[in-house]
């Protein structure tokens, strides 16, 4: 451990809570989106990649995917965070130069922090659009 960059770990137990509620919201938005689309009188996914796949696969396909793919995200991030990136080409900043496997985890565990606030606010303002209008 130097002086000018400490040793930082986040603990494995606090990394699995985080991702499981990023997991939980993750389904809590598409659950929410869906009832939102079939029950609000005008509801429509402002997405335009979303609003694309609906013609395309259904509500019910998209709504899957977006569950599919959030949650390999946050698994990914989470072991990320614990274990550093999976390949060597992944350990670099914004310059392409390496850093440390500490530096990359410390950054996936902010992600995926990151990630579980921005669904949470996704299932808030769902729910405030639900409560609105019923």
């Amino acid at each position: 451990m130097s002086a000018t960059h400490p040793t930082y770990h986040v603990s494995s137990t606090r990394i699995e809570a985080w991702a499981i509620i990023a997991l939980v919201l993750v389904c809590m938005d598409a659950l929410l989106t869906t009832f939102a689309l079939y029950t609000v009188n005008g509801a429509q996914e402002i997405n335009p990649v979303y609003a694309w796949l609906f013609g395309h696969i259904t509500i019910g396909g998209t709504m899957s995917l977006k569950v599919l793919a959030g949650s390999v995200f946050a698994m990914f991030l989470a072991h990320a965070a614990e274990h550093g990136y999976p390949f060597s080409w992944m350990q670099r900043n914004w310059r392409l130069k390496p850093v440390t496997r500490g530096k990359t985890a410390r950054r996936a565990y902010r992600m995926l922090l990151t990630l579980t606030a921005l669904h949470g606010l996704v299932v808030i303002n769902n729910t405030i659009v639900i409560w609105r209008h019923s």
